[in-house]
């Protein structure tokens, strides 16, 4: 099982998982690597679950529209799993294959599994999308069309 993962490689499969979901030329995305150049290091979803079952930042009963929502929780998200994985993951050290998207009425986070394959979590409301395209993530949960391209704002790892 893969456990590591360059940079460049980090941002060609969040590339080609947008490409695969709206067709071969999608409109550019900001997409920042924070550490280019670096190593990442694979997320195991499970494990990203069980760092945010024991951050108080992330409990679902803080949540408050408009004062402490979706971007905050994406973001709490990302600073536990980076600090995690500077004291708890096995050395060496690298940062983590997790970040933060951010659309125009959603954000949350994006993470690389162990077999190489982007998914997203949505610590609001608890869900994982682990599917092969990002066609209908989280429709259920935020209607049609929140994810596209063009409403992408920012998405950093």
């Amino acid at each position: 099982m893969a456990t590591w993962m360059d940079a460049a490689e980090v941002r060609q499969r969040i590339e080609q998982w947008f490409a695969d979901s709206f067709g071969a030329s999608p409109p550019a995305i900001r997409l920042d690597i924070g550490d280019e150049g670096e190593t990442y290091r694979l997320v195991d979803p499970d494990w990203v679950d069980e760092q945010l079952r024991a951050d108080p930042r992330v409990q679902p009963a803080l949540y408050q529209s408009g004062l402490y929502d979706c971007e905050d929780y994406a973001f709490a998200a990302r600073s536990c799993i980076a600090y995690q994985s500077l004291v708890a993951a096995p050395a060496p050290v690298a940062p983590p294959a997790f970040g933060v998207l951010v659309t125009r009425v959603h954000a949350l986070n994006i993470g690389i599994d162990e077999q190489r394959k982007p998914w997203l979590l949505d610590v609001v409301t608890g869900v994982r999308w682990r599917q092969p395209t990002l066609t209908n993530a989280l429709a259920d949960k935020l209607g049609d069309g929140w994810l596209r391209p063009a409403s992408v704002r920012y998405l950093f790892i």
